[in-house]
């Protein structure tokens, strides 16, 4: 959104940042003082570390990766609009192109949101994670898979989330379901909320000691997604004896229940997730990793 002036802004301190390198590397080289550069270069840094601390999310605009043949559509309009005779003037040419890659980019959103509510899955250690993407909603369903490996933030920034905007468009999660929970579920949960404040977090309600490292951290989570304005936490548990459901479009709804039966490891909570349409037929099924008889 802010790419008009972004752009402008970043180059010429991008450049200096690069001339700087280039001075303090062979100043070492002939012997050089080169405290001054250094001075600079920090200067340099300190004031595009500050510009980045004014990022906000909805400035990024995300978009599903098209078919290649698509992607071609807007290079070959630029190159027919440099090289057509009759816009001689630069002013002219800026127009058109403006115009063509506004009007490609508008039409890949209207696709986008065609296509919705959109299903689909990403492969993570050694299962998949589930993602249910409508108009206003980004639903993230972990069987349990995320466990398996510590939980960082560059994974999210740099392989889930452009995952996610590559198959859905969305930049960002909105609504996170673990179906088998654990201290490391709970820390990926911390890390999603830090990267983009989660509107719903649905976990299983396990019975712990209080001062257990599963229960210390649980009382973290509970705070902070703390609405301040309402005094309650956007964090649902559900038992044994309860069941939650969330809509997920006018004909779509998410059912969330406890397993009882059909689980491996007894005497602990576990859930599994169907989604049903309008005329109450399932759509989708998926249980924890636990499960004997896993969907």
């Amino acid at each position: 959104v802010v790419s008009w002036f972004a752009t402008p802004l970043f180059a010429p301190l991008f450049s200096l940042f690069l001339l700087c390198c280039t001075i303090i590397f062979f100043g070492y080289f002939l012997y050089m003082p080169t405290w001054p550069v250094v001075w600079l270069m920090e200067k340099i840094c300190a004031l595009w570390l500050l510009i980045l601390s004014w990022y906000k999310h909805w400035w990024l605009i995300g978009f599903c990766v098209p078919h290649p043949i698509l992607l071609c559509i807007v290079p070959c309009a630029i190159l027919a609009i440099m090289h057509y005779k009759y816009y001689v003037h630069s002013l002219q040419r800026i127009v058109y192109m403006s115009m063509v890659i506004i009007g490609y980019c508008t039409a890949l959103k209207m696709y986008q949101h065609m296509q919705e509510p959109i299903i689909t899955s990403i492969p993570c250690n050694g299962s998949t994670l589930l993602i249910i993407s409508t108009y206003d909603k980004t639903i993230c369903i972990d069987n349990g898979c995320l466990a398996k490996k510590i939980p960082n933030n560059a994974w999210i920034e740099y392989e889930l989330l452009p995952t996610i905007t590559k198959k859905t468009g969305k930049t960002y999660i909105t609504h996170f379901i673990c179906l088998q929970c654990s201290v490391r579920s709970l820390e990926f949960i911390k890390l999603l909320h830090k990267n983009r404040p989660l509107s719903l977090a649905v976990i299983p309600d396990l019975q712990e000691t209080s001062n257990s490292s599963y229960a210390l951290t649980l009382q973290e989570i509970k705070k902070i997604l703390l609405n301040n304005s309402t005094g309650k936490h956007s964090l649902k548990m559900v038992g044994k004896n309860n069941a939650l459901t969330l809509p997920i479009t006018n004909t779509l709804s998410l059912v969330i229940n406890n397993i009882h039966q059909d689980v491996a490891s007894k005497g602990k909570t576990f859930l599994s997730l169907q989604m049903y349409n309008a005329t109450g037929h399932t759509v989708l099924e998926s249980k924890a990793l636990k499960s004997k008889n896993l969907t």
